[in-house]
């Protein structure tokens, strides 16, 4: 049992605020998917592609500005996951490989975090870091395919974690649940549900993607998010299960904001 810490409430809100901000960004994602699958003008996007698109609303630069600045309280959250352990996984492997995530989405975040300050101040180029051009730099270097295949493994474990969370309630575990009504439960569980479910079947394709990579040593099998979801539409019904998975995203994304309210903070 490790001893009761020093809780910081101003962290605690810009974590918070972090949870608000992630969740803003997918729930941008799934409403572009949803416009795509139902032949509105929208399009599959990947994080990139839906920042792109929030900088050309009105209010978008401030928009990006306070996306950015939130990412960074989510980051430093996912940072203490990691290192302080403040979630108590332990050190065994399957805590080790949980507090690994939270590492993986802390490098994430960190690009995303960039990529909206970038957009916010203008200056984003086209010249940007993706699947393909990472994989290339890798599958350049020695050893490079078994570490895009690691890395494909990685996702892919990631997907069937998060698919367990959606056979589950335990996306629900470090909730306040002695704040929350039944009405309010059931719509954390729904929603983490759905949310981790659509979440699963990307990350399980984006990381089988990768390891197609690894095995054919070609970085253009890489795929992201938005190539995953643009996969699903050219399937048989595909508009139809762009649209379940989209809704999913956006379900994630409203998640992410009852996770914001109710997750409790451990330091």
């Amino acid at each position: 049992m490790k001893p009761a810490q020093k809780t910081i409430p101003w962290l605690q809100r810009f974590a918070r605020f972090g949870y608000m901000c992630q969740g803003t960004v997918f729930i941008l994602i799934g409403i572009l998917a949803l416009l795509a699958a139902f032949n509105l003008g929208g399009d599959t996007e990947n994080t990139t592609g839906a920042l792109r698109s929030l900088s050309r609303l009105p209010f978008g630069q401030f928009l990006l500005f306070a996306i950015g600045f939130g990412l960074i309280g989510y980051i430093m959250l996912m940072l203490l996951k990691t290192f302080k352990d403040v979630d108590d996984h332990g050190t065994a492997l399957g805590g080790l490989f949980q507090r690994g995530t939270y590492l993986f989405s802390a490098l994430v975040y960190s690009i995303i975090c960039i990529q909206s300050f970038r957009f916010a101040l203008h200056q984003f180029s086209q010249d940007t870091y993706n699947e393909t051009t990472i994989s290339s730099y890798l599958l350049s270097k020695p050893y490079g395919a078994m570490v895009v295949f690691i890395i494909g493994i990685g996702i892919l474990l990631a997907g069937l974690m998060q698919f367990y969370f959606a056979m589950t309630n335990t996306h629900r575990d470090g909730f306040k649940s002695y704040e929350m009504t039944q009405k309010e439960k059931h719509f954390a569980t729904m929603t983490g549900k759905v949310g981790f479910g659509a979440r699963s079947i990307l990350f399980m394709m984006i990381g089988y993607f990768f390891m197609i990579t690894a095995h054919r040593s070609d970085p253009n099998e890489a795929r992201g998010f938005d190539d995953a979801l643009a996969t699903l539409q050219q399937q048989p019904f595909g508009n139809v299960w762009l649209a379940i998975v989209a809704f999913g995203l956006v379900a994630y994304g409203v998640y992410a904001f009852v996770r914001a309210y109710y997750e409790q903070m451990r330091f």
